[in-house]
């Protein structure tokens, strides 16, 4: 569930992300044909900052991607350890229930003795 979770949530903001940067870049663009003498220097700027916000964006989805398998893998983990000491714990419990019934019963039959 955490897992699917992540990765609509990665889905739609990616989505997002990557409409603003195309127009972002296509803006960079025009804005460079159009800026006087040294404006190439901004748009070549502009277009750093884009690219590293990029890189970035990935760097987070993956790290996301990541913290969901180790909790899902954890989860699970749990589980299975869970359903192992509630098994344990009812076979020590049929175990000890057995017990005084058995000792109960002898010592009513050794009482009518």
């Amino acid at each position: 569930m955490v897992t699917q979770m992540q990765k609509e949530m990665s889905a739609v903001l990616e989505g997002q992300y990557q409409n603003l940067s195309q127009k972002a870049s296509e803006a960079i663009e025009e804005g460079s044909q159009k800026a006087p003498v040294g404006g190439d220097v901004l748009a070549s700027a502009m277009q750093s900052v884009l690219d590293a916000s990029s890189k970035a964006l990935n760097n987070i989805n993956s790290a996301s991607k990541q913290i969901s398998d180790t909790v899902q893998e954890n989860v699970q983990a749990a589980g299975e350890v869970a359903k192992k000491s509630s098994k344990a714990a009812g076979s020590a419990g049929k175990a000890v229930s057995r017990k005084p019934a058995g000792a109960a019963a002898k010592r009513s039959s050794a009482a009518k003795k």
